[in-house]
């Protein structure tokens, strides 16, 4: 599956993660993730990616969001490694940003058995 809107995305529990996540706002009250696209893999593998440059602690919360659906798990109890867990990407086509984040779901997390 590969969804660049948020409608587009047909699993249940990703869709209601990136929805979440795309009410968020700064206090001048700006969006603070703008959903770019997600890839789901034949295994249930995910990766997501937002529009902008995201700062460890954004990183953290989409962690948490999507990736520990059943542990209560703190954000502090995180470090997500560059290359493994998130990189920073730059589209040169027509995207609206040209920079995002992109960040992996860990190994073996089947987004179809949720």
């Amino acid at each position: 599956m590969y969804a660049l809107t948020i409608n587009q995305i047909n699993n249940s529990f990703l869709h209601d993660a990136a929805y979440v996540l795309s009410l968020r706002e700064n206090s001048k009250g700006e969006k603070i993730f703008k959903f770019r696209s997600l890839y789901m893999d034949k295994s249930g593998e995910c990766a997501i990616s937002y529009y902008g440059r995201l700062n460890i602690d954004q990183i953290k919360e989409i962690m948490i969001n999507f990736f520990y659906p059943y542990e209560d798990k703190s954000c502090d109890e995180l470090d997500p490694q560059y290359n493994i867990d998130y990189v920073y990407n730059n589209s040169h086509n027509t995207d609206k940003e040209s920079e995002f984040t992109t960040i992996f779901t860990p190994d073996g997390l089947n987004y179809n058995k949720l």
